[in-house]
Parts: C-alpha cells; structure tokens; sequence
C-alpha cells in the first residue's frame, strides 16, 4: 500500500471514529433530553392524580380534626357530663360524619381531663383505657401537656395504639365556654388502614404509587418506601394542626427510563452520521480530485517553456509559471496571487525592468494597461536584460485574462540581421541601379541623334555628296534600328524597376507585420499604381455581404497585383480585362481575365531566374517578367498564383489568398 493510500485509510477512519463518537454522544444527549422532557410531561400529567390522591387523604384527616373539634366543642360547653352524655356527644357528632359520605374509620374517641382519661367512646370495646393516667405512658403526657398549653389542635404522626393496632391520633384541647379554664384534652384516634385502604383505592385507579413523608425526614410515615428513591412528583398536604406533610407519588410502572422514540432518535442519529461521513467522503475525494487535478495543472503550467499567467476578472493574479517570473526577475518579488496586474507592471516599471519605459513611465505604463485592457492583443517588450518577449493576452468569457510571454529574443536578433543584411542589399541596388540607369540613360538620350541623322553637323556634307534615295533608305534603317534599341532600353529600365521592387517588397516583408486589411481597398490602390490606356481598365465584379479581409503585408499585396495589373496593361495593345472575386469559407480566389492582341515579346522571363525556364516548359507557355514578380510577392504572402495562357488573345490568371475572418468580441462590462 502506497503512503498516500494508506494516509487516505487511517484519515477515513479517524473520521469514521469521530464520527461515530459524535453520534453517540449526539444521540446520548438527545436520549436524555428527549427522556427528561418526557418525564416532565409524565408528572405534569400524573400531577392530576397526585392531586386526588392528596385530597383523599386531607378529607380523612380532616375528619379526624373534625370529629375531635365538634367534641371538644360540645364539652366545653357542659364541662359536668358523664359517660352517658360523653357517648351520646361522640355518636351524633360522629353520625354527621357518616352522612357526608366519609367512611374514615374513627376506633375511638377519648376525653381526658387532669391527664386521666375520664370517658371514652365506643364505651365497651374500649373500656380498658378508662382511668388511663398519661403520667405512666411515656412520651404521652408530654404531648397532652403541650397541648393543652398551645390551645390548638395537634395532630399525631402513625402511632401503636395501647388497644392495639396503628393509629392517627388528633387532641384537642377543651376550654370551659365561661369561665375560659382547660377542661383537659379529647382525643381522636383514626384507622391508619383504613387511611392507607382509601388512598391505596384512589392510587390504584391511577396507577400510582406514594408514600407520606415528614418535611425533614427521608423516611415515610405510611406508604411505599421505594417512592421516596425514584423522583417522586411532591405536593404538600395540608394538615388541620397546621403542620406539613408531603404527598409523594410515582406511577406504578415508573417514570419513564428510556425515550418513547429512542429507536428513531439513535436511528435517525446513524443514518446522519453515515450519510454524513458519506457526504465528507465524497467531498473528500472530490476535494483530492480538485488537488490532484491543480497540482497537475501546476505542474503542467510549470513545465512549459513559455511564461504563463491567468488574472481574475477584478484584474488579479490568479496562477503563474516560473517560466512567467523568471522572464521577469526584477519585479517577481510582486508577482503574487491576489496582486492587481497594475501593481506588477508599476513596479517593474520602476525597478527598470522595461527596456522601452526608461525615460517615458508614465506614458508607457499608460499605453500598457490599454493594450492590456483590449480583449485580444499581442506585443513585443524589451526587457533590461536584453531579451525580447512576444506578448500575447486574450480576455476570457468570465472577463479573466490568460497571458502568454514568449521569448524570442533568437528571433528579433536574426530579424535584426536580416534588416541589416536588408539594408546593405538595398544599398548595393540603388547603387548598382545608379551604375546601370546612368549609361541607360546616355544611351537613350544619344538615340534621339540616331532617329534624327539629320541633327549630325556632318549630315549636310553626306546629304551633298550621296543619292538622295540611298540617303533615304539609309535614314529609314538606321531609325528603324534606333526605335528597336530604344525599346530594348526602355524594356532593360524596366527590367532594372522591377529588381529594385522585389528588392523593395522583400526588404519590408521581412520588417513589417502581417496586418488585417481589406481586399477591395488593396485592389484599389493596385488599379491606381498603372497606366491604363484608354477604355482598358479593368472591371471588377465582387460578391455582396461583408467585406473580404486578409491578413498580408499591405505593400507585398499591392506590389504584387500590380505586377498582374501591368502584364495584363502590357502584353496586350488592346485589352478588356476582368476581375471576378470569389469568397469561400476560408479563402477567397481573384480570376483575372486579359483580352486582346498580344504584344510580342522582347525579353522572356526565363531571363531573371532559371527556375521559370522549366516551370515555363511544365505549363507549355511563358510568364512575363510582371508575372514572375507577382508569383515570387504572393508566395511571400502565403498565397497561390496560377497562370494559364488560354490562347494568343486571352490570358487568366488566378490568385488565391487566405481570409481572416472577422469575430465580433464583446468586452465584459464588469
């Protein structure tokens, strides 16, 4: 396993770890909340019964306070009862009780007085108590005692009863009505089973369990123990002798211990953390896929020999290769990702780094951002070090711009030696032009003595001693062979033109860029450049639409069409000629078609350079010095020339040039 596969494994599964503790301790939290909630609602809804539950219990105990209060009320009134009015006081008192619907168990009621108990009801089941002295019970006295100093109503916790069995126990003091004197105490005792049995009832129905609990004790004066451990919902219950108790209660089967949807909840929770661990996998990859795929495309940018650079839309540095920097090592401490491209020019700018912008910054930074702002421009820059870069910039759909430097310092250096060999042909033309036009044309000015004997001192003394028709004939001859030498001349001068025209045209292709012209314009200018006889200039016939470009050496072009234009001028005395201009996708054809008597011919073109003489045999005529010119200028241009000779009256010929084809940019407005 590679190092970078096995760094992708433990990295997943680190992720995988974490993710899986973050979805326990999601769902855990979640769980408990859920849980806690639920509980909440759980006790507000047994809140209800709680409350049944405690209003049992009071109205119990109430009637226990109340049974005690009515005695102790009846006493007060006839201090001097006995135990006949003592039974028939507690029974009716008792008889209200039972008619209000309470079936609280009342086992006795006992009326002591100087902490003797005196009477007591039911007489015979509790007659052992009588004459009870609370002095011998322990603990007994001293809650009489207090009673009877509070003056309210006391109501005991569960007790043993001397009888037998549990028991609540309410005293109440009893005061005598006039004279305000403590009588002594009535005691109340109540069933604790049958408490426990009324509320065991009412719980049962709810499905409750509880427990009674003293406020500062853990442990429950009746009831279920195990309440008081598992969070009880608490409400106070309120007693008749103004003491607190609190009712606690829990369902039968618990609060709950685990959420309702606590399968969802850890379900729901797995399935995020799983598609989650899943999304960030495949964010992951895609994320080492966008990686790998820069650092291919940095390395791809660095390994080409070229400078390459991209700036954003807001003109910013985006990418660039070492290649970029080192063609500019004076300001590559600027070239930066996010730097404005102003920024970098500006200081190149200023730590000379620009052969052309020393002495002229301003003007030249000014002219740089504009060429820079332009959507599709190139540029040739010299730099301090002597290089030379061909710039080319081109603006992108999103407005970014992608910029591309080239060196081709090899290129302007043997450019430069040409221009200069260029220069030293041109200089030895024109003086080689000097040397041959001077006695061309001394030789042409002494023919005008040859067409005219007569101009000769010594013609009078020939004209004297010769026959006039021999003199005749022989001023015939002699002009006839003055006229062809002239002709011969004049054709030799021309002949001396045309060397300095190729001279002239190759010289300032080799100098001057292809640019985008029209065709319509350059055949223009060609049809001005001759002397047209009358009648004989051509006509042109052009397709509609759009103009034609193409994208030659303006000169070169013009140069050569005219070469054509001046054949057809002159191989013909009288000539019709017609231009036809056909436009093809990615072409375009000039047919040009010469009429008329041919001109014999006085030098043959074979003449200038050998190569014509076997393409003169291929095609089974012969090209004019003209056209042999114009073929050498359009090869130049990229162009294809073909002649045909048709017959002795009609020569065509045929030009072929490449279109440019013209695309409507749309700069970003942003």
């Amino acid at each position: 396993m590679s190092i970078s596969r096995r760094d992708t494994v433990i990295r997943y599964a680190v992720a995988a770890l974490l993710g899986a503790a973050a979805v326990l301790c999601a769902s855990m939290v979640t769980s408990d909340y859920v849980l806690e909630r639920e509980r909440v609602l759980a006790k507000i809804e047994q809140r209800e019964g709680a409350q049944l539950v405690r209003l049992q219990l009071e109205r119990d105990l109430r009637r226990l306070a109340q049974v005690s209060v009515g005695v102790s009320t009846a006493i007060s009134h006839d201090p001097d009862i006995d135990q006949s009015t003592f039974t028939n006081i507690a029974s009716r008192v008792l008889e209200v009780g039972r008619n209000t619907g309470n079936d609280f168990e009342i086992l006795n009621i006992a009326a002591s007085s100087d902490l003797v108990v005196r009477f007591v009801y039911p007489y015979e089941r509790n007659i052992g108590i009588v004459g009870l002295n609370y002095r011998d019970v322990p603990g007994q006295r001293e809650i009489v005692e207090r009673v009877k100093k509070s003056g309210t109503i006391e109501l005991t916790d569960p007790i043993e009863l001397v009888q037998g069995g549990q028991g609540i126990v309410a005293r109440m003091p009893v005061s005598e009505f006039d004279s305000g004197k403590v009588w002594g105490v009535v005691s109340v005792v109540g069933s604790l089973d049958t408490l426990l049995s009324n509320a065991n009832r009412v719980a049962a129905e709810l499905g409750l369990e509880y427990a009674v609990y003293k406020e500062d004790s853990s442990w429950p004066l009746f009831g279920d123990p195990s309440v008081f451990a598992q969070q009880p919902l608490s409400l106070p219950l309120s007693l008749p002798s103004g003491s607190t108790w609190n009712l606690s209660i829990v369902p039968v089967e618990g609060w709950p211990t685990t959420p309702s949807n606590n399968a969802i909840i850890w379900i729901g929770f797995i399935t995020i953390g799983v598609l989650a661990f899943l999304f960030l996998t495949i964010y992951d990859w895609a994320a080492e896929a966008r990686r790998q795929a820069a650092k291919q495309l940095r390395l791809a940018i660095d390994g080409i020999a070229d400078g390459f650079a991209i700036y954003d839309a807001d003109d910013r540095l985006v990418i660039c290769n070492e290649a970029y920097k080192n063609f500019y090592p004076r300001s590559s401490k600027r070239m930066t990702q996010g730097t404005l491209f102003k920024e970098i020019i500006k200081f190149g700018v200023e730590q000379g780094e620009y052969l052309d912008a020393i002495g002229c910054e301003e003007e030249w930074l000014e002219q740089r951002m504009a060429a820079h702002a332009r959507t599709d421009h190139s540029i040739v820059q010299r730099l301090a070090d002597g290089r030379w870069l061909k710039v080319y910039e081109h603006r992108l759909k999103d407005g970014s711009t992608v910029g591309f430097r080239v060196d081709i310092t090899q290129l302007m250096e043997a450019r430069q030696a040409a221009e200069a060999a260029s220069r030293a042909k041109s200089l030895f033309l024109d003086r080689m032009s000097h040397e041959l036009r001077t006695p061309l044309a001394i030789l042409l000015g002494y023919l005008s003595f040859i067409e005219q004997p007569s101009k000769f001192p010594s013609y009078k003394k020939i004209q004297d001693s010769c026959d006039p028709k021999d003199l005749a004939q022989f001023e015939a001859q002699l002009s006839a062979h003055a006229i062809r030498i002239r002709k011969s001349g004049n054709h030799l001068l021309g002949m001396v033109d045309r060397i300095l025209d190729i001279s002239k045209s190759e010289r300032q292709s080799a100098i001057n860029e292809p640019e985008l012209i029209s065709l319509d314009a350059a055949l223009s200018s060609a049809l001005g450049s001759v002397d047209w006889a009358p009648g004989s200039k051509p006509t042109i016939c052009a397709p509609g639409g759009e103009p034609i470009h193409v994208r030659v050496d303006t000169e070169t072009l013009e140069n050569a069409l005219t070469a054509v234009f001046r054949h057809c001028e002159a191989a013909f005395n009288t000539s019709k000629i017609d231009v036809a201009i056909k436009k093809y996708t990615a072409s375009v054809e000039i047919q040009i078609n010469a009429h008329g008597k041919r001109v014999p011919t006085v030098l043959e073109a074979k003449v200038f350079h050998q190569a014509f003489e076997a393409l003169d045999a291929s095609r089974g005529c012969e090209m004019s010095l003209d056209l042999a010119i114009a073929e050498r200028l359009l090869a130049q241009s990229n162009g294809a020339f073909f002649f045909n000779r048709k017959s002795d009256t009609h020569d065509q010929i045929e030009i072929s040039l490449q279109r440019a084809l013209l695309q409507t940019n749309r700069k970003n407005a942003a």
